[in-house]
C-alpha cells in the first residue's frame, strides 16, 4: 500500500518499516499520521506542523537562553520567565494582582483590607470561564459583513438623512397604540428623534407614557433612524416588541426599561460617530448589536451569576456555571425571534441568519462582567496604536475580519450595558439605587438560605456612595477612556462621569472642611430660593408687557442655572455656587 496522498513532504518522512501496518489498518491516514507523530526521525511531521503557540514558546526559550548565555540584566530575564508562564498558563485577560496592587487599591478604593479582598474577589469572579470564551471556526462561510465603499457609503448616508420618526409611523407597521390621554405627551417628548438628545432622559419618558409604550416607541425610533426598517419584518415587529417587553421580569433594575435603554445607548454610540466606516459594519452587524441590547437581559430572574452558582440552581445546572444567565438570554432570544408571528428576520438568507445568531450569540455573552477586562484590553490595544491619519482600524481584507468586527461589537454592548454612570447624575443615581435594591434583594435570599452574602448584596453595611465612586474610578472611568479615544464624538460622556464623581462625593461630604456638606445644602437653598423669587418677578414683567418677550425669554434661560451643577472638584463646585450667589 503506497504512503496516503497527504503532501510530498509527508511522504519522504514515512518510515517504510510501518508499510505493513497500514495496509492491515481500515483507516491508514490515521495511522500515517500517529506513526509521523510518535517517529524519532529528525525533522517529523510535530515538527512540520506547529501551532502559533509551539512556534511563540520556542521564540521566548531561544531569546531567553541567549540572554542567560550573554549574561543580560536579571529583570529583563525576569520579565520574559513571566511572559512564558503567562503564556503557558493560557490566562491573559486576568487581572494581574500583586502586593502593590492591593497596596494601590487599598489607599485609593477602599477602607480596609477586607473591602479591597471583596473587591477583588467580585473581579476574579468565575474567573476560570474567561478563556472559556473564544470563538470557534469563523472560517465558516457567513454572510459578508464587509460592504463595498459604495455600499457602506449609501448605508452611512441613509442614517445621516433620516430626520423624523413620524415618517416611520407611516410605514408598513401598525403605529404604537396610545392612548388619547398620551398623545400630546408623546409629541411633547418626543420631537424628530429628540431620543438621541445628550439631555434625554428615560425616566422622565416613562413616567409621562409608561413602560408599555416608552418600549416601543424607542425601539422603532432606534430601528428607523439606523436605516433597518427596509430590512426587517414590520408585519412582525409590533408582536416581537411586545414579547420581547413581556420577557423581561418585574425587577428593580434587570427589566424592560434597562433592555431598551441599552439599546438606546447603543444607538447614540453609532449614529453620531464613523463607527460603521471604521469597523466597516454591514446593515447585519448593526442589526445584530441593537437587537442583542435590546434582548440581552431577557427573562432575568433577579439574581446574579455568583448565585445561580452557589446556589446550585436549575440554570448553572444547565449551562454547567459558564456565563448561567448571558447563555439563557441567549436562548430566550433566539425563542422569542424563532416565533412565527414575532420572527422580524424573515426577510433574511439562510447565510444572513447564519451570521446574525453568531454575532447575537457572541454580543450576549459578551456582557458577561468576567469578560471586561479581556473586552476593554482588546480594543484598548487596537486603539493605542491606532494611527487615524494614516492607517485603518480593521483592515478590509483582514483574514479575520469577523473575529476583529466582533471585538469591536463586543466592546460596544459590554460599555453600553454598564453606562449608567456615563449618564447625566439624576439618570445615574436612580439607575444605581435600583441596582442596589436588586443587589440587597439577593443578599436578604442568600441570608435566608444561610448563604455567604455576596459582594454588596449586604443592605445592613452598604455604602452606596463610596461603592459607586469604586466601580467608576476602577472599571468606568479607564473603559470610557477608550471608548472616547475610539469615538472622540462621545466626549460629552466623560464629562458626565467626572460630575457623577463630584455627585458621589457631595453625598458622603468628601472634604475636610468642617461642615462643608452643610454649607453647600443651605448655599443651594438660599439659591434655589433667590432663583424663584428672580422668575416670579420676570413673569409678573411678562404678564405687563408682552412685547418684550424675546428679551424676556433671553433672561429667563440665563437665570435658569442647574442647582446641581457639576465640576471637577467638590471645592470648585463650592465657589462656583458662592460666585452664581454673588451675582444673583
Amino acid at each position: 500500500m503506497q504512503c496516503p496522498n497527504l503532501s510530498p513532504i509527508c511522504k519522504s518522512k514515512a518510515n517504510p518499516n510501518q508499510k505493513s501496518l497500514f495496509a492491515n489498518q481500515n483507516n491508514s491516514s490515521l495511522y500515517f499520521l500517529q506513526s509521523m507523530l510518535s517517529s524519532e526521525d529528525k525533522g517529523g511531521l510535530d515538527e512540520i506542523l506547529t501551532t502559533t503557540y509551539e512556534k511563540i514558546m520556542k521564540i521566548l526559550q531561544k531569546n531567553k537562553t541567549l540572554l542567560e548565555e550573554y549574561k543580560e540584566p536579571q529583570d529583563l530575564i525576569s520579565d520574559l520567565e513571566w511572559v512564558i508562564r503567562r503564556i503557558e498558563s493560557n490566562d491573559f485577560y486576568s487581572y494581574d494582582i500583586n502586593d502593590q496592587t492591593i497596596t494601590d487599591i487599598e489607599k485609593n478604593y477602599c477602607d480596609e483590607r477586607k473591602d479591597v479582598n471583596a473587591f477583588l474577589e467580585l473581579l476574579q469572579e468565575n474567573s476560570e470561564a474567561r478563556n472559556k470564551f473564544k470563538r470557534g471556526n469563523t472560517k465558516i462561510k457567513f454572510f459578508s459583513t464587509q460592504m463595498s465603499g459604495e455600499e457602506s457609503k449609501k448605508f452611512r448616508n441613509e442614517i445621516k438623512n433620516l430626520q423624523k420618526h413620524s415618517k416611520f409611523m407611516k410605514k408598513e407597521s401598525t403605529p404604537v397604540n396610545f392612548g388619547d390621554s398620551s398623545i400630546q405627551k408623546v409629541k411633547q417628548s418626543f420631537e424628530l428623534g429628540n431620543i438621541f438628545n445628550q439631555d434625554f432622559e428615560i425616566f422622565t419618558a416613562e413616567s409621562n407614557l409608561g413602560i408599555e409604550n416608552l418600549f416601543p416607541l424607542i425601539a422603532k425610533e432606534v430601528f428607523f433612524l439606523l436605516s433597518l426598517n427596509s430590512r426587517i419584518n414590520l408585519d412582525n415587529l409590533d408582536k416581537f416588541l411586545l414579547n420581547a417587553r413581556k420577557g423581561y421580569k418585574n425587577n428593580p433594575y434587570h427589566k424592560s426599561l434597562h433592555g431598551v435603554d441599552v439599546m438606546l445607548s447603543i444607538a447614540t454610540y453609532i449614529r453620531p460617530s464613523n463607527l460603521i466606516e471604521i469597523a466597516h459594519f454591514s446593515w447585519i452587524d448593526v442589526l445584530s448589536i441593537l437587537v442583542s441590547g435590546l434582548l440581552h437581559d431577557i427573562g432575568h430572574p433577579g439574581y446574579n451569576n455568583n448565585f445561580q452558582i452557589m446556589s446550585k440552581s436549575e440554570l448553572a445546572m444547565i449551562y454547567n456555571d459558564i456565563s448561567v444567565l448571558e447563555n439563557y438570554h441567549i436562548s430566550e432570544a433566539s425563542k422569542l425571534i424563532r416565533k412565527n408571528d414575532c420572527n422580524i428576520l424573515s426577510n433574511l438568507s439562510e447565510s444572513e441568519l447564519k451570521t446574525f445568531r453568531k454575532r447575537l450569540i457572541e454580543n450576549i455573552l459578551a456582557t458577561d462582567m468576567v469578560f471586561h477586562p479581556k473586552i476593554q484590553s482588546v480594543i484598548k490595544s487596537k486603539v493605542t496604536l491606532w494611527n487615524k491619519e494614516k492607517d485603518t482600524f480593521i483592515k478590509k481584507d483582514s483574514e479575520s475580519l469577523f473575529d476583529e468586527q466582533q471585538d469591536v461589537l463586543n466592546f460596544i454592548i459590554h460599555t453600553a450595558d454598564i453606562s449608567h454612570s456615563s449618564k447625566k447624575f439624576e439618570s445615574s443615581y436612580k439607575w444605581s439605587m435600583l441596582l442596589m435594591e436588586e443587589f440587597w434583594n439577593q443578599g436578604d435570599l442568600e441570608k435566608a438560605k444561610g448563604m455567604k452574602i455576596s459582594f454588596l448584596c449586604d443592605r445592613t453595611t452598604a455604602e452606596v456612595p463610596k461603592s459607586q465612586i469604586g466601580f467608576i474610578r476602577g472599571l468606568i472611568v479607564p473603559l470610557f477612556e477608550v471608548l472616547v479615544d475610539f469615538l472622540p464624538e462621545l466626549n460629552y460622556l466623560s464629562q458626565n462621569i467626572e460630575d457623577n464623581l463630584v455627585e458621589w462625593n457631595l453625598l458622603i461630604g468628601d472634604s475636610k472642611e468642617e461642615g462643608f456638606q452643610d454649607k453647600i445644602s443651605n448655599l443651594k437653598l438660599r439659591l434655589s430660593d433667590e432663583k424663584s423669587d428672580i422668575i416670579n418677578r420676570i413673569t409678573e414683567v411678562e404678564n405687563e408687557n408682552s412685547e418684550d418677550m424675546e428679551e424676556i425669554k433671553n433672561r429667563k434661560e440665563t437665570l435658569s442655572f442647574d442647582e446641581n451643577i457639576s465640576l471637577r472638584q467638590p471645592y470648585e463646585r463650592k465657589r462656583s455656587l458662592e460666585d452664581k450667589f454673588k451675582k444673583i
